[in-house]
């Protein structure tokens, strides 16, 4: 998810990442068991690895959904949004449901963006019965001029 996130740090997405991060660590440090049994419930995931670890793939969850939500890709944020609310085990139409649509979010995403600035020079074809100005050195062939 982290990928996903502009170049540049976000310093507010990186506050609210070490937040989330500190708060599930805190969180399986009290009370691993009953936040171990949450865990599964909801996200699939079943809780076999130390707590810093969860709380490092939380915290750069939450990192990548503010900076992508900042950066005016809201698309994204739904998208990353939905596959972590879907989860890992796809046990029900209801979760099965979710991650497809992040999937397909993160797909229909990647459509609308221009791949690169070349993408937007390309040059449109003249207009009928439209002539270049005397004097003008125009590059399309057989333009008249």
């Amino acid at each position: 998810a982290v990928l996903l996130t502009p170049r540049r740090i976000d310093r507010i997405a990186a506050v609210w990442g070490i937040a989330v991060a500190a708060s599930v660590f805190g969180a399986l440090a009290a009370s691993e068991a009953t936040v171990e049994v949450l865990l599964l419930w909801n996200v699939g995931v079943a809780g076999l690895l130390p707590a810093w670890s969860h709380a490092l793939a939380f915290g750069a969850l939450a990192y990548a959904l503010v900076a992508v939500l900042r950066a005016g890709r809201s698309y994204l944020g739904i998208a990353l949004a939905l596959l972590a609310i879907g989860g890992v085990g796809l046990h029900s139409t209801y979760q099965t449901g979710m991650v497809l649509l992040g999937l397909t979010l993160l797909g229909a995403g990647s459509w609308s963006e221009p791949a690169s600035a070349a993408a937007l020079s390309v040059a449109s074809p003249p207009e009928p019965g439209r002539r270049d100005p005397p004097g003008s050195q125009s590059r399309r062939p057989g333009a008249v001029g």
